[in-house]
């Protein structure tokens, strides 16, 4: 996407990109030098520093029904990325209301484990870390799980709290809404097929439900 070159995107992310690795680069720089009697044109890091994630484009498909030209598409899903799309993509320890990856992820674990114990100890069992199953969901906001509707009532409720919390919580009532079909999975990767078609699911009635049951 643009915003990987748009020297606007670093100084409005609401958490500080990673740092480019400037040793490593010129440390390869050096390398290449050494090896070659060339110097290298220039490193391979993006000026923004911004890591080019997996699906991070996705992000931006749900923004195309809303508006019909380009550049609003881009202005949105730079302002989007800025507030909370950056979060998914970093390590930052930031907390609430408005947490990154890693307290999305660990908001997930803990609720899943008061709200479902069993549903937890036997994909535990089955030897798969429970936060296998929604690192990809949260990771994409829920652009490749869900319909377009769906997302964007998500996305909505994102929008309406300023934070990514609805994220893990959507991903907590998907698990105890299929413990069911989990409960009876003998294999690790029976889950994760199990898990990987949810595109007919609600959102606003799975995120009541998980919110009145916690």
């Amino acid at each position: 996407p643009a915003c990987r070159r748009d020297m606007r995107v670093p100084r409005h992310c609401s958490v500080e990109p990673h740092p480019r690795p400037v040793d490593l680069a010129a440390a390869v720089a050096t390398s290449v030098a050494s090896s070659t009697g060339r110097q290298p044109a220039g490193t391979p890091y993006l000026p923004t520093s911004i890591v080019p994630g997996r699906g991070l484009a996705l992000l931006a498909a749900p923004l195309c029904y809303m508006y019909s030209s380009p550049d609003a598409v881009y202005r949105m899903f730079r302002a989007m990325y800025c507030r909370y799309w950056c979060k998914l993509y970093t390590l930052s320890t930031c907390s609430s209301p408005s947490p990154a990856l890693p307290t999305l992820i660990k908001t997930f674990e803990t609720l899943l484990q008061e709200l479902d114990p069993e549903v937890v100890a036997h994909i535990h069992g089955l030897g798969m870390p429970v936060a296998s199953i929604a690192l990809p969901w949260i990771c994409g906001a829920f652009v490749a799980q869900l319909p377009v509707e769906e997302v964007l009532l998500l996305w909505d409720r994102v929008l309406g709290l300023d934070s990514l919390l609805p994220l893990p919580l959507l991903a907590v009532a998907v698990v105890c809404f299929r413990r069911q079909v989990i409960l009876s999975c003998q294999s690790g990767q029976e889950v994760v097929e199990t898990m990987s078609d949810i595109t007919q699911l609600k959102t606003v009635p799975l995120l009541q439900a998980v919110l009145f049951q916690a």
